[in-house]
């Protein structure tokens, strides 16, 4: 049960967003997991967040 109240939480707040803002958003919380755990340092996980963000912007245009 907690675990569908914190997935709910999560998500509800996209539920407000526009397309380019719900993919910039996905796309910069995936680039940053794969940044992190590709190099292991918080200055990959900034960088894949970055690149994530601009690609999921992108991809909404």
């Amino acid at each position: 049960m907690k675990k569908a109240v914190l997935a709910i939480a999560c998500i509800l707040p996209l539920a407000a967003c526009t397309t380019t803002e719900r993919n910039t958003a996905i796309g910069a919380g995936t680039g940053a997991a794969v940044g992190g755990i590709a190099t292991n340092s918080v200055g990959g996980a900034a960088l894949g967040g970055v690149a994530g963000g601009a690609l999921g912007a992108l991809s909404a245009q």
